[in-house]
């Protein structure tokens, strides 16, 4: 029977002309076939032949599977390691020892298939932990997965013809979790695909692999893996693991969208659990990041591009956001909720270190409502525990996270639709009451090989455990109640023994409940039975979640810190706008007056404006706080000591940046000083107005301050990643600066836009607050030095000689070692090129021809000291 095509045959005899030379005599190796259709990858091949060669005489006929494994931390100790392993090994293996194009170390091993029956993992002698872990606890060895991969086919057809012919066209080459990016080359699939419907190929490496296990689940499989394949950002991976789904409708429609799109990687295999699933998932996974989606869930649209650019920005180990949970009433419309991981906006758009701050570890435990970084993972070996079933695996995978990680961010707007009427659902299930016994006690082993992780993650490990703990007592059947009541006290009571019972984070109510279930379990049991807990699960703030997604118009952000006195007159201004369509984002700073009080009441009245609190972190973080929640399709800044100065203000600038298609459309400013409205302004101030209606370049108008009088498109913010720099002051003119360079033009209109409100009260200039102003003056040198924008240049270095010289005079005299370094910075960026080019006179003779005015005076009282 004729297999191949014409065009086929030469492919598959070239591929047997390769093998047969490196003496593989069965073309079962799916890296032979990688190797001949991926030549860019030759001489990382050749590196290892030598090596290769001396292992592998002549491949044994009786081989038929291949398996790869990637390998953790040190190669070189790690290929020794697994000679040990083989040598000692009663299976027939022959083993390949390759270096991945971007994947550190793999090794192929061969396995006769009757092997498989007597062992499914190999034991690990030696005290590399990582192997051990991978090797003891991962059932990699599957036989029926493999067997039904690479099956001998009927009619005589050969293994490899078969594979050529098959693997693409009908969908199963993606369900080889280790295919080293075979699927992505041009040649062949041009040749395989039979089709141009399907969607383009992911790049070599995409920006986020998303994961979604599946059990069955056919009715919700559209809407999840739909809203999977809309996402805004393209370059995805889809890696959908197929846990032993018996349900053939759910096989269909998985394998209809792997048909349909080229990103989606179909792996089938035997029903192991959920934590064995993820796990093949996790090693499949080519991504800088990784995404978590359940195949009953599903995801808004710009959930993974906002992410991706939120963890690129902040080079986040991992970032999670707010989410929302959902059900259908009896008529089935949706009934959704919003759930916050925290009531402490303080915990939101920063970085910071869980184990350090461990009020995290009593957020909403789950994985996928964020992205992490696939390095992050595979550096500290964090995997999922493989018990049975669905039995609450994805605890001790969120337990590692947070235990490992030193950079994470939590965002709180909400992307996740988390369902809640599945009941087939695992949180359902009363009869397993122990799966948080082995979760809790896998992740006390994994801790345990970490002596400095275990120490500050004990108060976290106690307390998470004692909160899983009740919440599957009150979740189980009475028929195992009394003995998992009886393990949790005796846990607690051997903690106790060995000095680990940390309860610091505990509250006096658990300390106490804790206490009567380590004094007397059965009475604990007896009176639990009497007055049973109903198990409620909390489904969050009912929002309408159509009107979340709606946008508005403008955005109106405004920090406030103690503005009792202004705020009222800034908000009635504000609402009072024509332009009704809008939202006003109030984000209170930890004000010590009324100004929250103040805050709350007009939100009650008017229903557009939205509140929020945080600490006292200043008012940079706190507009980026509100950026990140905002719904408008324009943003509006606006200082709550200030106003608009008529009631058309906002609609002006919308219609005009409308009308003209540009991302920032703005006006003149105005001053109000001891009841006097200034609206004109001598010098380089003169910038501040606008003469004429037009559109400008920003290379011919290279200013920094204003920037209140602007509305800025927000998905142009977003998609550049403009936020402000987290200082106490100084951090509006490098916003600006960012954005007018982004935008490289922008409209304007003579109408004045925004009235500044100077105050009498002088600022309090610590010296924190003075090195930030340096730094920002130090952004602005930089960014114009980088854009040749010589006329901006200059008017950074006079921010630095004039404009806070005196302030800056007084911290050096208060020896603020700190500022002498950040200025001696700020001076090393001065282009002088650009200084002369903006009307500067300088001696260019010089090694350093600028000396900004402030370190003249430090060189002054240095060379005071060197004469005394």
């Amino acid at each position: 029977m004729e297999f191949m095509t014409q065009k086929e045959r030469p492919i598959l005899a070239a591929a047997r002309n390769f093998i047969s030379d490196k003496k593989y005599k069965k073309a079962f190796s799916c890296y032979s076939l990688f190797r001949f259709v991926n030549t860019d990858i030759s001489e990382v091949v050749k590196a290892n032949q030598n090596l290769l060669m001396k292992k592998i005489d002549e491949t044994d006929e009786s081989i038929k599977l291949v398996m790869e494994i990637p390998v953790f931390g040190n190669k070189d100790y790690t290929i020794k390691c697994f000679w040990k392993i083989i040598e000692n090994s009663p299976m027939d293996v022959k083993i390949d020892i390759i270096q991945g194009p971007a994947e550190g170390s793999y090794l192929l091993a061969w396995f006769t298939v009757t092997d498989f029956g007597e062992k499914e993992k190999i034991t690990v002698s030696d005290k590399s932990s990582h192997i051990k872990y991978l090797l003891e606890t991962t059932r990699f060895f599957d036989a029926q997965f493999y067997e039904n991969q690479y099956r001998p086919t009927l009619d005589g057809e050969d293994a490899l013809a078969h594979f050529i012919r098959h693997g693409f066209a009908d969908g199963n080459l993606p369900a080889r979790w280790f295919d080293l990016h075979m699927g992505r080359d041009q040649k062949i699939s041009k040749i395989l695909e039979g089709t141009n419907q399907r969607s383009p190929l992911p790049t070599v490496q995409p920006k986020v692999s998303i994961l979604v296990p599946v059990f069955n689940n056919a009715e919700y499989l559209h809407e999840c893996i739909g809203s999977i394949i809309n996402q805004t950002l393209k370059d995805i991976e889809i890696i959908i693991i197929n846990d032993g789904s018996t349900d053939q409708k759910a096989l269909d429609i998985l394998s209809s969208y792997a048909h349909k799109d080229n990103r989606i990687r179909l792996i089938h295999k035997k029903n192991t659990g959920y934590g064995h699933s993820m796990n093949c998932g996790l090693l499949a996974a080519k991504g800088k990041y990784i995404g978590i989606v359940e195949s009953d869930d599903y995801i808004i649209e710009n959930m993974y591009n906002d992410l991706y650019l939120y963890a690129e920005k902040d080079n986040v180990d991992f970032i999670k956001a707010d989410f929302f949970r959902f059900d259908h009433d009896k008529s089935g419309n949706l009934q959704c909720y919003l759930n916050t991981l925290s009531d402490d906006l303080s915990y939101y758009n920063r970085v910071l270190i869980p184990i350090e701050e461990k009020k995290v570890f009593s957020f909403p435990m789950n994985t996928w409502t964020g992205i992490y970084k696939r390095s992050f993972l595979r550096e500290n070996c964090i995997f999922h525990n493989e018990t049975p079933g669905a039995s609450f695996q994805d605890n001790g995978f969120w337990f590692q996270t947070l235990c490992f990680a030193r950079r994470v961010v939590f965002v709180n707007t909400p992307y996740y639709m988390n369902r809640r009427d599945n009941k087939d659902s695992s949180i359902y299930n009363k009869d397993k009451i122990f799966s948080m016994h082995h979760e809790f006690e896998f992740i006390y082993n994994k801790i345990s090989n970490h002596a400095e992780i275990k120490k500050k993650a004990l108060s976290a490990y106690q307390f998470s455990k004692y909160k899983a703990y009740c919440s599957s007592i009150n979740r189980s059947n009475n028929e195992s109640k009394q003995d998992f009541i009886a393990v949790f006290s005796q846990e607690f009571l051997l903690s106790q023994k060995k000095g680990e019972l940390d309860l610091t984070i505990f509250s006096e109510g658990a300390k106490k409940n804790l206490s009567r279930i380590m004094t007397d379990p059965e009475k604990y049991y007896l009176d639990h039975c009497k007055n049973p807990v109903k198990m409620t699960y909390y489904l969050g703030v009912p929002v309408d979640l159509e009107q979340t997604k709606n946008e508005c118009k403008v955005s109106v952000i405004i920090p406030v810190y103690n503005e009792a006195q202004t705020i009222k007159e800034c908000l009635d201004r504000t609402l009072s706008q024509d332009l009704k369509d809008i939202e006003v984002i109030c984000v209170d700073d930890g004000s010590t007056d009324d100004s929250f009080k103040i805050l709350t009441k007009y939100q009650q009245i008017d229903d557009r404006v939205i509140v929020y609190r945080q600490k006292n972190k200043g008012a940079g973080p706190a507009r980026n706080h509100a950026i990140s929640s905002a719904r408008g399709e324009f943003v509006a800044f606006l200082d709550a000591d200030d106003f608009y100065p008529s009631d058309d203000i906002l609609s002006t600038l919308y219609r005009k940046a409308i009308e003209n298609n540009v991302h920032i459309c703005g006006g003149s400013f105005s001053r109000l000083n001891n009841g006097q409205i200034q609206t004109t302004y001598t010098g380089t101030y003169s910038l501040y107005t606008f003469k004429k209606e037009c559109l400008i370049e920003y290379k011919d108008y290279q200013f920094d301050y204003g920037y209140q009088r602007f509305l800025y498109n927000r998905k142009f913010l977003r998609d550049n990643n403009i936020v402000f720099p987290d200082y106490l002051r100084f951090q509006d003119p490098p916003f600006f600066v960012k954005a007018m360079i982004a935008a490289k033009k922008f409209y304007s209109i003579p109408l004045v836009t925004y009235c500044y409100r100077k105050r009498s009260n002088k600022i309090k200039w610590t010296d924190e607050k003075i090195n930030d102003v340096v730094r920002g003056c130090a952004d602005i040198l930089k960014i114009s030095r980088d854009n040749s924008l010589y006329l901006l240049h200059r008017i950074a270095v006079e921010h630095l000689a004039v404009d806070f010289y005196d302030i800056i005079f007084e911290s050096i005299n208060r020896e603020n070692i700190k500022l002498i370094e950040l200025l001696i910075s700020a001076n090393d960026v001065i282009a002088s090129e650009l200084l002369v080019r903006s009307g500067y006179q300088l001696d260019a003779t010089k090694p350093k021809p600028y000396l900004i005015k402030p370190l003249k005076h430090v060189c002054r009282l240095a060379a005071n000291y060197e004469h005394l």
